[in-house]
């Protein structure tokens, strides 16, 4: 009987062990972090839609709807799902505790943008809101949660650099969502696509 438990111990283990990661590995909503290589790649002008978004890695210009600014943007990291969590607990030390609904996921992106061109005089207000997440077709509510830091979000003037975090949610059957600069939140027009793959 000595024998028998510490082999049906193990055996139980291995068994719901393999079960619960291999899910957790197999799911293909669920990617793996995906990080940047350098040096960045530059989107060419077919891309940035929402049939052909940007990819992790490669840098998308964006002028505004006036015309009167100019931005380089790049997302240079993307988690999602469990990867979250862990990328908080690692950086911060602890789990952020986020309100869970079961049908999203989270989605944690690093973001640099070159604020190359606009009015000398006029700062511009850029943070996570710029950013809106098309997931199953539709435009998901922007969220209140705390980014790590530095947090994507700043008061900027033409030749600043921007990086940081910004969290989002997306549903968590969607294979492919997509993060959105600049979408005009009234009707959905404008906007460059990226992807977090």
């Amino acid at each position: 009987m000595r024998r028998i438990l510490p082999l049906l111990t193990l055996l139980v283990g291995i068994i719901f062990g393999t079960s619960l990661s291999a899910h957790a590995d197999t799911n293909p909503c669920v990617p793996t972090p995906v990080i940047a290589a350098t040096p960045y790649a530059t989107a060419d002008n077919s891309m940035g839609t929402r049939d052909k978004p940007i990819p992790v890695g490669v840098i998308g210009h964006r002028t505004s709807q006036d015309g009167l600014r100019k931005y380089d943007i790049v997302i240079k990291e993307a988690y999602r799902g469990s990867a979250v969590i862990q990328k908080y607990k690692t950086e911060n030390g602890f789990d952020p505790a986020f309100p869970t609904e079961k049908d999203k996921d989270y989605l944690l992106v690093y973001v640099e943008a070159k604020y190359i061109q606009g009015p000398p005089d006029g700062a511009d207000k850029l943070d996570e809101s710029v950013f809106t997440v098309l997931s199953d077709s539709q435009f998901i509510s922007p969220l209140t949660l705390i980014a790590l830091n530095p947090k994507f979000d700043t008061l900027a003037l033409p030749g600043a650099t921007i990086r940081g975090w910004i969290v989002k949610q997306v549903f968590a059957d969607d294979p492919a969502p997509l993060l959105v600069w600049g979408i005009d939140p009234s009707n959905g027009n404008g906007g460059m696509y990226f992807s977090i793959k």
